[in-house]
Formats: C-alpha cells, structure tokens, sequence
C-alpha cells in the first residue's frame, strides 16, 4: 500500500486550513470584503501556499461550495428506494435551495459567478452525490417515459442546470418586495412540474 508522504500531508493540511478559513471569513464579512491576504494571515499561510491549491479566490470559493453542496445531500436527501422521477428531482432541487438559504444570497450568487469566470461546470464531476443523485432521477425519468422534453442523458443533464440555475439566480437578486409576493418553495416545485409530467409514469 503506497502510503502519502509527509509533504503530502501537509499541502492536504494547508488546503483544509485555507477552505476553513475561507469559509468562516466569508460568511463572517462577506465574499467582497475578504482578500487573500486576509485569509493567508488568518491561516498562517503564504500567498505561495494559498496560489499552489487555488488559481483565485473564486476558485476557492468553487472548491469550497461543492463539497458542502454534497456533504448537504448526503445528509438530507432521502428519499424511497421506489420513489418516482418526479419525487427524486424535487428532493434534489429543495435540498440545493435549502443549503441556498442557509449559505444566504451574497454567498450563492457568488457560486455563480464563479462558474462564468472560472469557465467550470461540476455537472459531469464523477465521484460527486449530486453526480449520483442526478443521473439516478434522469434514468428514473427516462424509464418512466415522464420527461416532457425527449433529449439524451446529457441534455437531461443540461435541461435541469438551466432549470435549477436559473432559479438561483433570480432567488439572488431578489429583494424584500419580491419575497413579499413570490412563495420561491412552491416557484421550485412548480418548476420541477414543467420538467417532469406526472401523467406519463408507467406508460
């Protein structure tokens, strides 16, 4: 068994450290107001440090929110072994809004903008719960024949990212006035009937 090497270690220690920190700052004063020098002093680490696990601070972020977003799943998706395609995106999509709501609006739009300046999508990750948890409730859809678009896997893939991104975003730039009338719950679930047709299951 090839065991890691004491460097290795600690580059795995510093980069834990640095999302530690990260994470706590940025919730504590905001993503804006916190700089990587302010994270390095924090952590006790270098720039050197920070920039051999991290290109930017929105990669950071981007590598920070992923985990979370699976930890959050793992935790609070559940679901029926039986439950129907409709069933397994509506539990997907409300845990992603609920870790939202708990992460607040700075901190998600932020996830967003660190997808279009990093260029990265996680929709293809392997490895990932939200991965598993996805393709599962698109090859439930597909089996039930209760898509109402007729697209392959990856379109699948693509259809539910603009549906639940789209979400997001206009959930991040909301204002006081629009949660006064919008219930952005029953908005989501609303939107997974657009997706998925209740009446097709087992034809």
């Amino acid at each position: 068994m090839i065991t890691p090497g004491k460097r290795q270690i600690q580059a795995e220690s510093s980069k834990k450290r640095l999302l530690s920190v990260a994470d706590r700052l940025f919730v504590t004063y905001g993503f804006q107001s916190v700089s990587i020098n302010d994270i390095c002093r924090e952590a006790g680490l270098t720039k050197g440090a920070f920039y051999y696990h991290f290109s930017s601070k929105d990669d950071l972020y981007r590598q920070l929110f992923i985990p979370q977003l699976d930890a959050y799943l793992d935790e609070h998706y559940a679901v029926a072994g039986d439950a129907d395609a409709k069933t397994r995106f509506l539990c997907l999509a409300q845990c992603t809004f609920e870790l939202g709501k708990r992460r607040g609006r700075e901190m998600m739009a932020q996830n967003t903008i660190s997808m279009v300046t990093q260029k990265a999508s996680n929709l293809y990750t392997e490895n990932r719960t939200h991965t598993r948890l996805l393709d599962e409730a698109i090859a439930c859809a597909m089996e039930e024949g209760s898509f109402r678009a007729r697209l392959n896997r990856e379109g699948y893939i693509m259809l539910y990212a603009c549906m639940m991104n789209g979400f997001l975003l206009k959930w991040e730039g909301a204002d006081e006035h629009d949660d006064a009338v919008i219930d952005w719950d029953e908005l989501l679930r609303e939107a997974i009937s657009l997706l998925i047709d209740d009446g097709k299951r087992g034809k």
